[in-house]
């Protein structure tokens, strides 16, 4: 399945792309047509990732990160180093509306799950879109 992913400011997010592309990737679409990319790759036990997003009104456009696409999860570990690249317990919610917005580009627009997460799995009124 390809699609053409977007960020928030309409640059091509071309991460997500190649991401969503590769050979690793397994997708799942669920009963309610929502569809879950889990992509988990690296080189060895030192170096490796697992990413997870969901495209919560599936094949239907506008396929954009931050709005109908979120990055759920993103756990990389490279040498003694392991850490998520959405939710950070260091970062509270204005950091996320902070960066969750139309200006966001590729790495930003991935926070917006992040709110999503420390928002308690609801999109509240405050949120960009």
């Amino acid at each position: 399945m390809r699609v053409c992913l977007n960020s928030l400011n309409g640059q091509i997010d071309s991460d997500a792309n190649t991401f969503h592309s590769s050979n690793k990737i397994r997708i799942f679409e669920l009963a309610d047509g929502a569809i879950m990319y889990i992509n988990i790759g690296g080189d060895d036990a030192t170096k490796f990732y697992v990413v997870i997003f969901f495209d919560i009104n599936g094949k239907q456009k506008p396929n954009v990160t931050g709005k109908d696409l979120f990055c759920i999860i993103g756990f990389f570990r490279n040498s003694n180093l392991v850490y998520f690249y959405t939710l950070n317990n260091q970062k509270d919610r204005n950091d996320y509306l902070s960066t969750c917005n139309r200006s966001a580009g590729t790495i930003a627009s991935r926070t917006c799950g992040a709110l999503i997460q420390t928002d308690g799995w609801e999109i509240k009124d405050d949120y960009p879109w």
